[in-house]
């Protein structure tokens, strides 16, 4: 947990300095401040911790490049993982938001993931945040239904 605590405030610091997260920080610094988040006699994140993901994942999107791995660092500590998704996967409504559809060249593309927007995550089999994706779409000629 320690090491965790040491990476959350390094996190915060580089965060401070590149990225305007007032108030994620305030937030990263209240939790951090709570007398039960030190507590060495349990193993693994709490309720507290898992308040803060989403935040992380929040800032993660509007992150530099050069703040990215510090973050995915964190949220992998936290056992927070990126949801696959890519091109050509298949849309699951379960994992991915549809934000946009664009038309497919072909039919065997229909339903399938063109483009992501947002990575996904999930923190131990829940989903934080579906993947946000642009979806193919097959044209069907409305004249040839019966």
């Amino acid at each position: 947990m320690a090491i965790l605590a040491g990476e959350l405030i390094r996190v915060i610091l580089v965060l401070t300095l590149t990225v305007s997260a007032g108030v994620l920080g305030a937030c990263l610094w209240q939790w951090w401040t709570r007398p039960e988040t030190h507590s060495h006699d349990h193993s693994g994140p709490d309720e507290s911790t898992d308040a803060v993901i989403p935040s992380l994942v929040g800032v993660y999107d509007t992150a530099g490049e050069a703040v990215r791995p510090q973050l995915r660092s964190v949220l992998g500590q936290l056992s927070v993982t990126e949801i696959p998704a890519g091109p050509g996967d298949v849309f699951d409504p379960h994992l991915h938001e549809a934000v946009a559809t664009t038309p497919a060249a072909r039919a065997d593309l229909e339903h399938r993931i063109a483009e992501i927007v947002r990575p996904g995550w999930s923190h131990r089999g829940h989903v934080v945040r579906p993947a946000q994706v642009t979806v193919w779409t097959y044209p069907t000629n409305v004249e040839e239904l019966p």
